[in-house]
């Protein structure tokens, strides 16, 4: 997905303007975090790496040792 600029007039509703909005977001944060299936994870990443995991549609942080989700399971 490319960056489209957010331009609030090139949408005709609020709706459609807001789903624009958050496309962006989203795209945004996944592209800092990193994203892949799991075995595409860094392979030495520092503590507290973040990557979006999408084998488990769900972010994870290296801690140092494993990878962990937000609730602290190994993932």
């Amino acid at each position: 997905m490319s960056l489209q600029p957010l331009i609030r007039e090139s949408e005709p509703t609020d709706d459609l303007w807001r789903r624009k909005v958050r496309d962006v977001l989203n795209a945004t944060v996944r592209r800092m975090m990193g994203q892949g299936l799991t075995a595409e994870r860094p392979r030495n990443p520092e503590a507290g790496t973040q990557f979006y995991d999408r084998a488990l549609s769900k972010p994870v942080w290296f801690d140092g040792t494993v990878w962990r989700d937000a609730a602290g399971v190994v993932a």
